[in-house]
């Protein structure tokens, strides 16, 4: 992978990158995606059950039950 301009020493950003593989003549630019912006038939291919927004939606509801409950077990005065 080539991740420097050859004119600068500042590294580009990520998806700026360029892969030079045996098998293909042509550079192959890199392709970088957070999980939020996968395509939905994408991330269920990758073997999720769920997109992401609904994965995330669960993972922030859950939390936030979880900060909404008290701890038991744990006496207020010692």
């Amino acid at each position: 992978a080539v991740n420097h301009d050859a004119d600068s020493h500042i590294s580009p950003a990520p998806e700026l990158m360029e892969f030079h593989l045996k098998t293909r003549e042509a550079p192959l630019f890199a392709a970088v995606n957070t999980p939020e912006k996968q395509p939905d038939h994408l991330f269920r291919s990758l073997g999720f059950n769920r997109t992401w927004e609904e994965w995330q939606r669960e993972e922030d509801a859950r939390t936030h039950a979880t900060e909404r409950r008290p701890d038991r077990g744990w006496s207020q005065g010692m």
